[in-house]
């Protein structure tokens, strides 16, 4: 047997987290053309998004308790060996109804290697200093997935838009060589929870899908209103159930901590932001610019360039300072970058490129300076029996502030279709709040410079 190598650890983990998150946001640029050559419409490609984001945040909190029970060495395998296989699908798909398919097989593939790739990193690295450099860096291979995922797509698209799928698969025979280098992981007693985990899936899917819906039959239609106010119920009596279950899936005691929650809501604010804006932007510059795919790509390249040594400054500011000052300052600076943009859309008739490629990077450095010290508040704030679902209770905020961000955005675009820097306007003011509350969550953290 190999002989284990924490440094391998993190560039295995790197290497699939930076596939997943590609897949979040390579196609969004893609998405005009894939509506017009697989005959689809607005809200089939809006599923296309958002069949990825759900079914990666549903499974988030099962597949947590089966690192913890199952060991994340395992989880982390059959997920890349899963995410290659319906990378090939998403493919060959004929059909937009087809590759919604493909890529909800995908979300649920990329969901097991998420807190499996968490756990592997807390076992490689006990100590909480090295550990928050390591997820300084494991963090930013997501943050360079996000900025230059747009640009790989617009690339891409032009060629063949399949190729946006094809180009996972190399990458996944990489990090499934490194395998056999990865700590083995201890199986633990964890808890196995199927009616959360139906209630919190039933929850989630029906509360966006009545977003995403309502956007086409209208908020006031009573199928919108009957899909959210189950999906409200299939949380609420998810959360009920929780404070019962004998073994529950996410114990809600993770929660009592104060930084557990800022954590949590630290993740599901920036990823809402970002991700939100991409998906808007994307298509803005498409069909209300008129510029070509390649143009909507190169709009995401200054974001892309900073996104990593953002991603390692704060690792380094974490250990050195604690968790406050880096997620203080980049809720900051995100804030007032949609602000900005919300502040120019609503002053003109149209959104410059320029404009657009300035303001972008600082909503992306702002959370590429951020998540690092929120993944390390996960951590440091569970034992390593939880380590898994706390990963994933994080991860699902994340993904379900991606889900909810198509679902909303979408809906304000289309709704605002014959002013669309209008719609980007109240986009962008939502996404200014959002980080606003967000800081000022982050300021009651304690202050907790390294020794």
């Amino acid at each position: 047997m190999k002989r284990s190598v924490p440094a391998l650890t993190i560039l295995s983990a790197a290497l699939v987290q930076f596939i997943v998150c590609l897949d979040t946001f390579i196609i969004n640029v893609a998405l005009p053309t894939l509506t017009t050559q697989l005959n689809g419409n607005a809200f089939t490609a809006q599923w296309t998004v958002d069949a990825y984001t759900l079914a990666f945040a549903s499974p988030l909190l099962l597949m947590g308790s089966l690192t913890d029970k199952f060991g994340g060495k395992r989880l982390f395998t059959i997920g890349i060996v899963g995410f290659g296989i319906s990378s090939l699908i998403c493919a060959l798909s004929t059909t937009m109804e087809a590759l919604i398919v493909g890529r909800a097989l995908l979300g649920l593939c990329a969901a097991s290697t998420v807190p499996a790739s968490m756990a592997l990193i807390k076992e490689a690295y006990p100590n909480e200093k090295k550990q928050a450099v390591a997820l300084g860096f494991w963090m930013s291979a997501g943050s360079v997935a996000g900025g230059v995922g747009p640009l790989v797509g617009g690339l891409l698209t032009p060629i063949d838009w399949r190729l946006i799928f094809t180009i996972n698969i190399p990458v996944c025979i990489a990090a499934l060589c490194l395998i056999p280098f990865l700590k083995a992981s201890n199986k633990k007693v964890a808890s196995f929870d199927p009616l959360g985990q139906i209630l919190s899936t039933m929850g989630i899917v029906l509360f966006v899908g009545g977003i995403i819906e309502g956007g086409e039959w209208g908020y006031a239609d009573p199928k919108t209103i009957v899909l959210l106010l189950l999906g409200l119920a299939g949380i609420a009596l998810f959360l009920l159930w929780q404070t019962e279950a004998k073994t529950p899936m996410m114990p809600l005691k993770l929660f009592r901590t104060r930084a557990m929650r800022i954590a949590d809501f630290a993740g599901f604010g920036f990823i809402f932001s970002w991700f939100g804006a991409i998906f808007i932007c994307s298509s803005y510059v498409q069909t209300s610019l008129g510029m070509s795919a390649l143009a909507a790509g190169v709009l995401f390249i200054p974001a892309s360039i900073g996104a990593f040594p953002c991603n390692l400054l704060a690792g380094v500011m974490t250990a050195k300072f604690g968790e406050k000052v880096p997620m203080v300052l980049g809720f900051a600076g995100a804030g007032i970058a949609c602000f900005v943009l919300a502040f120019f859309a609503f002053s003109f008739s149209t959104l410059p490129y320029l404009l657009l490629v300035c303001m972008l990077p600082f909503v992306v450095f702002g959370g590429s300076i951020t998540m690092p010290p929120a993944s390390a508040l996960v951590l440091e704030n569970t034992s390593q029996e939880l380590a898994g679902i706390a990963s994933g209770a994080f991860n699902t905020f994340r993904q379900i502030g991606a889900s909810i961000a198509i679902a909303v955005y979408g809906s304000i675009m289309t709704a605002t279709v014959l002013q669309p820097a209008v719609g980007m306007g109240l986009c962008f003011a939502l996404g200014a709040l959002l980080n606003g509350a967000v800081f000022l969550s982050c300021l009651g953290l304690n202050k907790k410079a390294a020794s």
